[in-house]
């Protein structure tokens, strides 16, 4: 009965870890297909998770890691950054446009897409 007793909270604590580590495996394989319909070559491409404070992209990474995505051309772009957030926003940075792209709330965990589109 006594390695009866002990068992028990070994168990937990097991499934307690495997349970943290398939989370994080989940919140490191999220990415976001991109295609650029545009005009413009995709420089450089930004992801912050959807309802954090941060308003501000300058502390971002680039996520194409000096890539460039051309008109026409559709990439994956891992977004994970360690997090099990679903919801992020998305900045682009398209050469010769005046403005960035941008697109807000996607959901990497089933959409998992971003169609880039401009104004003429």
């Amino acid at each position: 009965m006594k390695v009866l007793s002990w068992l028990l909270p070994i168990s937990v604590i097991v499934l307690c870890i495997v349970s943290i580590f398939s989370g994080m495996a989940g919140a490191s394989s999220r990415s976001v297909v991109i295609t650029n319909n545009t005009p413009y070559t995709l420089t450089a491409f930004y992801a912050s998770a959807t309802y954090t404070t941060a308003s501000d992209w300058s502390g971002a990474p680039n996520l194409l890691g000096g890539g460039t995505v051309a008109p026409g051309q559709t990439v994956t772009v891992p977004i994970s950054d360690g997090s099990t957030h679903c919801h992020y926003d998305l900045m682009g940075i398209l050469y010769g446009y005046t403005q960035a792209a941008y697109t807000y709330a996607v959901d990497s965990c089933s959409s998992e897409r971003w169609n880039i589109t401009v104004s003429p």
